[in-house]
């Protein structure tokens, strides 16, 4: 998402003159729209796919300490 900022930025019509009312403006307008994508993303698609890889790079530990009975 901060890349998408970033590049929103570049984009600010400077030649009709600098507000910084109408940049706040337009950064709450940018976040509100960025915000449901970024969230639903991040709930459905990138955190399942970083639990499975994190349980794939560590299945040993995590058999060794079902094996122990710890649950930490």
């Amino acid at each position: 998402m901060a890349p998408c900022r970033r590049a929103y930025a570049l984009y600010y019509p400077y030649y009709a003159g600098f507000s910084a009312a109408a940049f706040l403006a337009n950064w709450l307008k940018l976040v509100c729209f960025n915000f449901p994508f970024a969230f639903f993303t991040q709930l459905f698609f990138i955190q399942p796919a970083v639990r499975l890889i994190f349980k794939l790079l560590f299945r040993r530990d995590i058999k060794a300490r079902v094996a122990l009975g710890e649950s930490g």
